[in-house]
């Protein structure tokens, strides 16, 4: 069997084009992954927690690529707060669904953590943080910075894992990590730095880098921000991968992409029922704790139909 033209990740229900979010689905439980990733349940109302981390990185993500085109420091703050303002507003949309200028309210984030304020105050003591910056963004071989570098790898003849590396970073020893940033409201100790390794997001970022950039890349270098009600603390930490954990993600990662092309052929997909409590509980548990034959009823009373997820595809 060969891949299709890559217009799209899926041949039928085969997944082709993989990337980070699609095999965390898979090696969390199968059935997650079908209903997700296959039929396009989504929930009605997103997480909290990610419209909050979601607006926090991206916010940051434009931070880093302002400054790589070098505008000011003070200039490049500005121009984010103003469009993290603008990200957690909730806008009235006009017939096309477009946003109404002037119109609307803040998004209530239902949490006591996770609110405007909070995300607001998060970004802007975050440039206070790290004002004196010891890691640099990466310049390509051409000049351009190593910021907003989307990838398509062939992993085997008709497998590929794709994705996006927001930025790429350099520190003062001349190490070379892929940056990532992260929100959270657990204390900022070892047990919170531990859930990075084994990753399987992690390790595969690190081997898009050395394969797209053709470079040694050392790992990730994760910013970390506790938000609190009344504060906001941080935290740095260098997660290294070595290359022969690296060829281990590979030879996992392919056998989970046979794994899951059998599912596919058999239109089986089992439950993981270990992970039915993980971060606080499966959202389509209680589906799975229905009988096979009213499942349907309940995911659409309670979910909505999207497109299937699909990581060749801008989202």
């Amino acid at each position: 069997m060969s891949a299709p033209a890559l217009q799209t990740s899926y041949e039928g229900n085969i997944q082709w084009a993989w990337d980070a979010t699609s095999l965390k689905r898979a090696s969390t439980c199968a059935r997650k992954y079908y209903y997700e990733n296959i039929c396009g349940w989504q929930a009605q109302s997103k997480s909290v927690h990610l419209w909050f981390g979601g607006i926090y990185a991206s916010s940051l993500e434009l931070f880093h690529k302002l400054r790589a085109q070098d505008m000011p420091r003070e200039e490049a703050i500005l121009d984010v707060i103003l469009y993290a303002l603008r990200e957690s507003w909730d806008f009235d949309l006009d017939d096309a669904g477009e946003p109404i200028p002037g119109s609307g309210s803040p998004r209530t984030f239902d949490n006591q953590y996770k609110t405007r304020e909070n995300l607001i105050r998060s970004l802007v003591w975050y440039f206070e943080e790290w004002r004196d910056e010891r890691v640099t963004t990466l310049r390509l071989q051409s000049g351009e910075p190593a910021v907003e570098l989307s990838f398509r790898i062939p992993l085997d003849d008709d497998i590929f894992y794709c994705g996006h590396l927001d930025q790429v970073v350099q520190d003062e020893d001349g190490n070379i990590f892929i940056h990532d940033q992260k929100t959270t409201t657990q204390g900022l100790g070892s047990y919170y730095w531990n859930q990075f390794k084994p990753d399987i997001q992690f390790a595969g970022y690190t081997f898009a880098g050395k394969t797209v950039l053709n470079t040694p890349i050392n790992g990730i270098f994760v910013d970390a921000c506790q938000v609190l009600v009344g504060s906001s603390r941080y935290g740095r930490m260098p997660i290294f991968f070595q290359d022969a954990e690296l060829n281990e993600w590979y030879d996992e990662v392919m056998e989970l992409v046979e794994r899951f092309r059998g599912y596919a052929e058999r239109e089986y997909w089992p439950r993981d029922t270990t992970a039915c409590g993980n971060y606080g509980g499966c959202e389509f548990r209680h589906i799975c704790s229905r009988p096979p034959e009213f499942r349907d009823n309940f995911l659409r009373g309670d979910f909505t139909k999207a497109p299937r997820w699909d990581p060749i595809k801008p989202r």
